[in-house]
């Protein structure tokens, strides 16, 4: 079979540029000392830091509490009337405010180097002289800036997808730092009454703004929780305006009604939720937890309960806090139920977690595309819930459809290589170059294209409007991926997750030849291929200067592929398998199931619910990229997956045939 190479050469392309990006950065050594004077130099003339300002209290304090905004622009004005005297601290800030609100802007125009945007270019180098400021200050006195600096530098990255293998690192940190200076006890109790009433209020936003942070992260890694086990005494934020207090206080403030919004109305409901959310997180992440069905149902109607309470504001700035309240407790709606709908084909008992499972990922991608409507992308930068909503129905509809009868010989090789799947042996060259490490690679089953449950109309119509929403996800996530220039990785398992889908017109006999000689399963892979090459053409076009050696290397290589309507068919190969803890995982569910309707909860939550586990992979045409019949393969797996590793998109590697490829897409930077 033909073979279609322009995926591995855009894969070198992104690659050799990486890799000379970071040989370069390495040679020049560190780009700031962090010194007072770098902090001061980084902050651009007042009507820049004006515009970021606004658009980081108009995105952020209305959710995560971290500045006083009285006394903030107090400071602000004080700034901008004695610059050189201000107090480095306060120019930090500052900067960490750039850095935050490089990609969010709705007016900006998206100009890329090399593979990543030129904003998150710039908010990287602004973060890296911010963290080399933060590493020279000592820490034997930590006061509330210092918090509020921790906090600004994590939110940061996270907005920029920047230094994302360190992040439950950096929040586990964050968090420790903050019990070892009291953070988690009721401020009344410490230094005999001598904190202000004004550090009492900003203590418990700050320690409110940090678990929240930290577990996030804990749910998004799969590793533990600081917060498990943690007895903290410190109350909720009251729910009152910034201007009902001050640094002169001398009363607390009197905490208003829930249906009363205001900046602090998120982390002071957010704490109802808290105990629960913290609970199903030490569960989920716990190898030995056994949780029955009947748990599972208990957990769904105590998350159903708190998502029906949650409070409905009619006010302009309470978009993006109602959102969030909505999704942290409905992602662990799919984790819970991932494991049983997927079995919902062969025991109809647990057809409620199929439907569960749809209409958690129905609100949770409504949600996105009305705040990216408004304009709002901060939720989609900051969080994965699209990546996990995507590989959540593409497992359970894959799991949910049927197949075609097997046979002993699926697996040989057919001496007509246009009417099968597998590759002829000597494309598996073990020393080929299309295998650069050099592994050997088993022979896998044939792909086989699910067709839609026909005879269950409910199934049917899950499997249907699941597929729908998948393409939904697709287009939110290039969203992400176009303001950013990262995420390629997962573009590319979303998109050949779609490819394996089954349609209403799939139909058992897949290897006859349809669109011009090629089979249902080439014409699907080819598909899948041709979405992330148009996203290349993309990036390519966008570039801020198209002189570059990198521009001119990925230009050279779409000038000379193959186009859409005449490429040549894709060979795909067999591969051993993602794991159902290592793959898409049952939303990091692990195990199976027990005597009783039990499942066994181990394999960690992973990107909400998503990991990758073994792949071999022997696909000449995509050089290393997953193609859809590992997805496939990955999807009908049922082996329990293992954490092995930080990973830069929360996703298991572990097995991975070619683990450098991570490199097309992260760059390494831990």
């Amino acid at each position: 079979m033909a073979i279609d190479t322009s995926m591995g050469r855009i894969r070198n392309d992104f690659k050799v540029f990486r890799n000379r990006r970071k040989a370069i950065l390495k040679e020049k050594g560190p780009r700031t000392q962090g010194t007072d004077a770098e902090m001061l130099a980084l902050i651009p003339e007042k009507s820049v830091v004006d515009a970021a300002v606004a658009l980081y209290f108009q995105t952020f304090e209305n959710s995560y509490r971290i500045l006083h905004e009285p006394t903030f622009w107090r400071d602000y004005a004080t700034f901008w009337e004695k610059r050189d005297d201000s107090p480095p601290s306060f120019a930090t800030v500052l900067v960490l405010i750039l850095a935050t609100t490089k990609c969010l802007s709705v007016d900006q125009e998206t100009i890329f180097i090399g593979d990543s945007s030129s904003e998150r270019e710039s908010a990287s180098n602004l973060i890296d002289a911010c963290d080399a400021w933060l590493a020279r200050q000592s820490r034997k006195h930590l006061t509330l800036v210092f918090f509020q600096l921790q906090c600004l530098s994590l939110i940061a990255k996270r907005v920029n997808c920047v230094k994302m293998k360190q992040d439950w690192v950096h929040s586990g940190d964050m968090v420790r730092l903050g019990m070892a200076s009291g953070m988690h006890r009721n401020p009344s109790f410490l230094a005999g009454g001598r904190i202000t009433e004004y550090e009492k209020e900003m203590r418990q936003r700050i320690w409110a703004t940090m678990m929240e942070l930290e577990l996030q992260a804990s749910i998004d890694c799969g590793l533990p929780s600081s917060l498990c086990g943690l007895h903290f005494d410190t109350q909720p934020p009251s729910n009152v305006p910034d201007d009902a207090f001050s640094p002169e206080s001398e009363q607390a403030p009197v905490s208003g009604p829930t249906d009363a919004f205001t900046s602090t109305s998120y982390l002071n409901y957010s704490m109802n939720s808290l105990p629960l959310r913290v609970h199903l997180m030490y569960l989920l992440n716990d190898p030995t937890t056994k949780l029955h069905y009947t748990d599972i149902l208990h957990y769904d109607t105590q998350l159903i309960t708190l998502l029906s309470s949650l409070p409905r504001w009619n006010n302009p700035h309470s978009t993006l806090p109602s959102a969030l309240l909505d999704l942290q407790l409905r992602q662990f709606l799919l984790i819970l139920h991932h494991p049983y709908a997927k079995l919902a084909s062969t025991n109809p008992r647990f057809s409620y977690s199929f439907t569960a499972c749809v209409n958690a990922a129905n609100s949770i991608l409504s949600l996105y595309d009305t705040l990216t409507t408004s304009g709002i992308f901060v939720l989609n930068h900051i969080r994965n819930d699209i990546f996990r909503t995507s590989m959540t129905l593409a497992q359970i509809v894959y799991h949910n459809s049927n197949f075609p009868p097997t046979n002993a010989t699926a697996n040989t090789p057919s001496p007509n290589p246009s009417t099968t799947t597998v590759p002829p042996a000597q494309q598996t060259n073990i020393a080929g170059p299309q295998n650069p490490l050099k592994y050997p690679i088993p022979p896998g089953p044939t792909l086989q294209i699910p067709s839609l449950p026909l005879q269950n109309l409910t199934s049917t119509t899950l499997c249907t409007s699941s597929i729908e929403l998948l393409e939904n996800a697709l287009s939110i996530f290039e969203n992400k991926l176009m303001r950013l220039g990262t995420g390629y990785m997962e573009y590319w398992l979303i998109s050949a997750a779609i490819g394996i889908m089954p349609s209403a017109s799939s139909t058992h006999s897949q290897n006859i030849n349809v669109d011009g000689g090629l089979s249902e399963v080439q014409r699907r892979g080819r598909k899948a291929i041709d979405r992330i090459t148009r996203l290349c053409f993309k990036v390519l076009a966008l570039q801020k200067d198209h002189n570059t050696e990198f521009a001119s290397s990925l230009r050279s290589t779409m000038a000379t592929a193959s186009p859409p309507e005449t490429r040549p068919s894709i060979s795909f190969a067999g591969v051993s398998a993602m794991g159902r803890g290592g793959g898409m995982t049952e939303g990091r569910v692990g195990g199976g199931l027990e005597e009783g309707g039990g499942v066994r909860v181990g394999g960690k939550i992973g990107e909400g619910g998503v990991g990758v586990g073994e792949i071999g992979i022997s696909m000449p045409s995509m050089n290393g990229l997953p193609g859809v019949q590992g997805m496939a393969l990955g999807l009908e797996a049922a082996g329990d997956g293992t954490w092995q590793g930080l990973q830069d998109m929360q996703v298991d590697m572990s097995g991975w045939s070619f683990p450098d490829f991570w490199a097309w897409d992260i760059g390494g930077e831990f």
